[in-house]
C-alpha cells in the first residue's frame, strides 16, 4: 500500500471505514527485506497525522478486543495496526500473478460485488 492512500482516505472522511493493517516489518513481495527503521515505524501515528479520527497499535492478542470495541464505537476513518510475526516466504510466481488471465479473474471478482 502506498502511504499516500492514508491522506486520500482521511480527506474523503468516510465515517464507516475501519482500516486494518497487519505489519511484520518486512517487504514481503520483493524477498522479505526488512523495512527501514521498522522498530520506529508507527503506521497508526502516520494515519493520525493524515487525519484519521481514531488509530491504535496492537502487539498483543490480549488487548485486541478492547481496542476493537473502542474503534467500532467511534466514527471513522479508523486504523488499527496489528503487529504479526512473518511466516514462511511464498513462491514468487510472477509470471502467473501478472498474466492476463489472473488480472481478468481479479477484475471480474471486483466487478461482481
Amino acid at each position: 500500500m502506498n502511504l499516500g492512500s492514508l491522506a486520500t482516505i482521511a480527506g474523503a472522511d468516510p465515517p464507516n471505514l475501519y482500516h486494518f493493517l497487519f505489519s511484520h516489518g518486512m517487504h514481503e513481495v520483493n524477498g522479505m527485506h526488512p523495512i527501514q527503521s521498522r522498530s520506529k515505524l508507527d503506521f497508526a501515528a502516520i494515519a493520525h497525522g493524515c487525519g484519521y479520527r481514531d488509530t491504535a497499535n496492537c502487539a498483543e492478542a490480549g488487548g485486541l478486543g478492547a481496542t476493537l470495541d473502542r474503534l467500532f464505537a467511534s466514527l471513522g476513518p479508523s486504523l488499527l495496526s496489528v503487529a504479526v510475526v512473518p511466516g514462511e516466504s511464498f513462491p514468487r510466481e510472477y509470471g502467473y500473478i501478472h498474466r492476463a488471465e489472473a488480472r481478468e479473474r481479479f477484475r471480474s471478482a471486483l466487478n461482481s460485488r
